[in-house]
């Protein structure tokens, strides 16, 4: 088996994620030298600065590198599904395991299909929110704006339906055995 996360999804979506991470660069770093002395570095659940830090590269460029980092790890994971002969072995649900053993040929392939593009789904939507936090970030921090707004709810919003999207979609794979051997 030598299957690629190109036969899951189109490889160029990983441009728009790759773009997602330079552009928070982007914006810290042409910010840098026009921001006051402290910067927000936490946010409360109405969007507002709750926590300030010095202004320094390190507080600044910490949701950039926490971004490369997990991009490197939702990847690195996609991937190994990709790759792994058993991708059901990946599955953490309130399943029994006798349940998931039934999944097989078919219904494996459809599992590792989901998962990945799943996968793939819940990285845009985080490293897009890491982005408009950077982004809501150095807005506060040049005084342009008091905090995030309430569109960050969309983020979570999104990233719980994609998640919730990915474990119906798995259930439905295992319905869906468990009815052909019934």
């Amino acid at each position: 088996m030598n299957k690629k996360l190109g036969d899951y999804y189109p490889v160029w979506i990983e441009f728009v994620v790759i773009f997602l991470i330079f552009w928070s660069f982007y914006l810290a770093i042409t910010a840098y030298p026009d921001l006051q002395d402290k910067i927000p570095t936490h946010f409360n659940t109405r969007g507002e600065p709750d926590g300030w830090s010095p202004k320094t590269w390190i507080n600044l460029l910490f949701l950039p590198f926490g971004q490369i980092g997990l991009y490197i790890l939702m990847t690195i994971g996609a991937w190994i599904i990709t790759r792994s002969k058993n991708p059901i072995r990946f599955i953490n649900l309130p399943v029994s395991a006798k349940r998931l053993q039934i999944l097989n040929g078919p219904e494996t392939e459809e599992t590792r299909k989901v998962t990945i593009r799943e996968l793939l789904a819940i990285k845009i939507v985080v490293l897009g929110m890491f982005t408009y936090i950077e982004y809501f970030t150095v807005k506060v921090a040049l005084g342009v704006e008091k905090g995030l707004s309430y569109w960050i709810w969309l983020f979570v919003i999104f990233l719980l339906v994609t998640a919730g999207w990915m474990t119906l979609n798995i259930y439905r794979t295992i319905w869906k055995a468990e009815n052909k051997i019934s």
